[in-house]
């Protein structure tokens, strides 16, 4: 069997600490059996490239390459391409991504490619545990508004995103496939490329083994930073679907009327479940102002609307 060559990628952008325990992770990553060939690209999306030094310090010393690679063209689209074309450069058979507000179990990739080699899956979408960094409220805990961990080891899916993923790049290059560069601000990049592979027939499964954890600063850990969030990936999914079926009824329909459903639905369940909040229990009525939030953004991108979390980011 061919040894399997693993490009790694990490966007980044103004995040020093997260970086620094994001390479930390990756140099720890442990293989039971025949380790494949690793390499680790991280792309700097900043405007000075303030990276660079932390990853060219840490070369020279990392257990597998380390390169470095900078895309001054402010968007996550362009960032994404840059890495694809990176993996593309290092004659890769399959690639990674994770975020710098992440890093890895030792066993990681491991469990990851060994899930794409029993189940031939084309994408390998992992378990991401949110790990809170400060205080924090009991309910967002309990909600698991941060985790992926809710499907089971093996379990197909319709979707993918690029917060924990291995997939073929033998396959991307088949098909000619880049990140659509018109979700360089708003994000959903990543939904549409994972899209655009079920449709050409590619497979994802889900590896619960494959586990990162996120890190929830406190910046984070609140109400408003959820609903803007809800509302944000509510909003760039009805863009997703306007880009796959443009049309009046599309968009009075399918978007506005959906979206005026879903908003209406679960912002009338927050308010009927807002009591269990008194027991301990307001992840429940959470959970709803989730739906309502995302029905809202999908609304507004029926009036054309991008929210362009993208283009002025704090971290």
């Amino acid at each position: 069997m061919t040894r399997e060559r693993i490009v790694v990628a990490a966007a980044t952008f103004n995040r020093p600490a997260g970086l620094a325990k994001l390479l930390d992770g990756l140099a720890a990553l442990r293989f039971e059996g025949e380790r494949p060939d690793v390499e680790i690209v991280i792309v700097d999306n900043s405007a000075d490239a303030n990276a660079q030094a932390l990853v060219e310090a840490r070369a020279p010393s990392f257990p597998v390459p380390l390169h470095f690679r900078h895309e001054p063209a402010r968007g996550i689209a362009q960032v994404r391409n840059r890495a694809l074309d990176a993996a593309i450069e290092r004659n890769a058979t399959r690639m990674a991504f994770i975020d710098d507000d992440e890093w890895p179990a030792p066993e990681w990739l491991e469990r990851m490619l060994d899930l794409a080699r029993s189940t031939g899956a084309t994408v390998v979408v992992g378990a991401v545990q949110g790990e809170f960094e400060g205080p924090h409220a009991d309910w967002m805990r309990r909600g698991g508004f941060f985790d992926i961990v809710r499907y089971e080891e093996g379990a197909e899916l319709d979707f993918g995103n690029t917060s924990n993923v291995l997939f073929d790049l033998g396959f991307v290059r088949r098909h000619a496939m880049r990140f659509d560069l018109r979700f360089s601000l708003t994000g959903g990049e990543d939904t549409l490329f994972f899209d655009e592979i079920l449709a050409r027939g590619g497979t994802i499964r889900f590896c619960r083994s494959g586990v990162v954890f996120e890190s929830i600063v406190p910046s984070r850990s609140t109400a408003g930073w959820l609903l803007k969030r809800w509302r944000r990936t509510g909003n760039t999914d009805g863009r997703i679907v306007l880009h796959k079926r443009p049309g009046l009824r599309s968009r009075v329909v399918e978007v506005f009327g959906g979206g005026a459903v879903r908003f209406g639905v679960g912002a009338g369940l927050a308010l009927a479940t807002s009591p269990l909040a008194l027991v301990g229990r307001a992840h429940v009525p959470a959970e709803h102002l989730r739906v309502a939030s995302r029905g809202l953004g999908f609304m507004m991108s029926a009036f054309g609307r991008a929210i362009e979390e993208y283009r002025v980011m704090t971290r």
